[in-house]
């Protein structure tokens, strides 16, 4: 009998490693290494770079365990698996209370973060109060966008934007009431929050206030010709401000409507008249030439039988009796009168007057 003998050796499987698991942020890679064989493989291929490499870049969007097999020297193999995880995009949220008005402050929010910085997309700007705050105070003049940068509690980067509208320093007088002649009533709709009124125009603050109505008694008017003041209101926030203006008209001329006129050649008398020639109550009388406050003014005469004997158009104007005689008369007045740039009041008087001859 012959024998014969053969020796089997058996290889120790390699210890393959796969390396420790990954984790990164959404859009970055990351370096495998694989080690304890000769060769190797990863599957899946997807994402990665170097599939057959022992160090292959891995860039996966989505979490991904890949599994390496690495072959020996002596051709046997064993298999390893590492996961690289992908962090959620940061959600980061950035919002203001937009809009404001000019120098006025607008107040950033941001989150999602745990570190941030604000900066102005179109370039430096000194009126972020805290850049590194998560909310902070700006100031932009004009409309403006503000983007947030910074990472989240797993060390990736996220930022958002946000816009800051600012409207501009608006202000009117949008009603300007009559107290009596030379008291008036204003009020303001304005987006600002002080007022300043210059009832003259003389550069002279009278009133300094945050109230959006004000009243005020003009101390004095136009001497003849009778013509108006301009009044002055300037809104502000901070050195940003607007105005508007106003005429008021401050007219104490005052008209009568006579009852009787004696033809007697005294002149202050003998003809219908309508500016009171009192001199206690109207001392310049004589120098009105005309009422700016005044317009559209007619008077029509008509006698008892109801045909017109006469109109006047000017309120300085007169109608003189003496060729139709002694007689009750009757006259109808109309005319507007403006107080302010804003109103102005329709006028209608009806009255009989007798005119006597001596």
């Amino acid at each position: 009998t012959n024998v014969d003998q053969i020796e089997v050796s058996v290889y120790t499987q390699p210890n393959v490693s796969a390396g420790s698991n990954v984790f990164i942020c959404p859009g970055l890679s990351t370096t495998l290494s694989a080690s304890g064989a000769s060769t190797y493989t990863w599957l899946p291929s997807t994402g990665l770079i170097g599939a057959n490499t022992p160090s292959p870049v891995a860039n996966p969007t989505t979490t991904q365990t890949y599994t390496v097999t690495g072959t020996d020297a002596s051709g046997c193999q064993n298999t390893a698996q590492v996961t690289v995880t992908v962090y959620p995009q940061p959600n980061v949220t950035a919002t203001s209370n937009s809009p404001i008005v000019e120098c006025q402050t607008a107040q950033l929010t941001a989150s999602g973060l745990v570190s941030y910085n604000w900066v102005n997309t179109a370039g430096p700007d000194a009126s972020i109060a805290t850049p590194n705050a998560s909310t902070t105070d700006v100031g932009p003049l004009t409309n403006a966008s503000y983007a947030v940068a910074g990472i989240d509690a797993n060390g990736c980067a996220g930022s958002a934007t946000v816009s800051v509208s600012v409207n501009p320093i608006t202000v009117s007088i949008v009603n300007a009431t009559t107290i009596n002649s030379s008291t008036f009533s204003f009020d303001v709709a304005s987006n600002a929050t002080n007022f300043e009124w210059d009832f003259y125009s003389d550069g002279t603050v009278d009133v300094s206030t945050t109230a959006t109505s004000v009243d005020n008694t003009y101390g004095a008017s136009p001497t003849p010709p009778l013509n108006y003041v301009v009044t002055t209101v300037t809104a502000s926030i901070g050195n940003c401000e607007a105005q508007d203006t106003i005429h008021i008209f401050i007219d104490n001329t005052i008209l009568v409507w006579p009852n009787v006129v004696i033809i007697d050649n005294d002149p202050r008398n003998d003809v219908l008249s309508f500016l009171s020639q009192d001199p206690a109550l109207q001392p310049n009388w004589e120098s009105i030439t005309s009422l700016p406050t005044i317009t559209n003014f007619k008077v029509e005469i008509f006698n008892r039988w109801g045909k017109k004997v006469g109109e006047v158009n000017d309120p300085t104007g007169t109608w003189d009796p003496k060729e139709f005689g002694a007689g009750v008369y009757f006259y109808f007045v109309t005319y507007t009168k403006r107080s302010t740039g804003i109103s102005a009041e329709e006028i209608e008087v009806e009255q009989t007057v007798e005119v006597f001859v001596k």
